[in-house]
């Protein structure tokens, strides 16, 4: 698998930017927060790693920018999932979580693991370039009864 993400991002250079003043100093006029996650790698690429991710685990993804917005279809969700984020109410606890999620990545750099308001395991692994946060893949959607247990235990 990681033989085909360093294929995947072999020909995406540390910024793909039209402006040299951007790529050198991995920033734009408008502050670092303008690099666009879709600019840079481009919608295709994403959902690629993200069916390669879901294919690889069996789990769901979705891939998010910087302030958790998702940028992606999702892949792989679970009908519980799809239908919990239809209802605008429900819709806005998953977002809060995965947004927890997302900032816990983008803090440590490093995958988070969490779980949502529903109980289900839950992943947000960041994409940081050139010590930038960009956003992430938010993967999960799985339950195991022995951490459920324990979650209800310690609440």
């Amino acid at each position: 698998m990681m033989e085909e993400l360093d294929r995947i991002f072999e020909d995406t250079g540390p910024l793909a930017s039209t402006d040299q003043e951007e790529r050198d100093t991995g920033e734009t006029s408008r502050g670092i927060g303008s690099i666009d996650i879709i600019r840079l790698f481009g919608r295709d690429k994403l959902e690629h790693i993200q069916e390669s991710l879901s294919k690889a685990t069996g789990l769901a993804f979705v891939t998010v920018d910087y302030k958790g917005e998702p940028v992606t279809d999702m892949t792989f969700f679970s009908d519980f999932c799809r239908k919990f984020r239809e209802d605008k109410e429900l819709r806005q606890n998953c977002r809060t979580s995965d947004a927890m999620g997302s900032i816990q990545a983008a803090v440590t750099k490093k995958t988070h693991i969490y779980f949502c308001p529903c109980g289900l395991i839950e992943m947000a692994i960041p994409i940081v370039v050139e010590g930038n946060y960009l956003g992430g893949f938010l993967g999960g959607q799985f339950r195991c009864n022995l951490t459920y247990r324990i979650q209800k235990e310690t609440n």
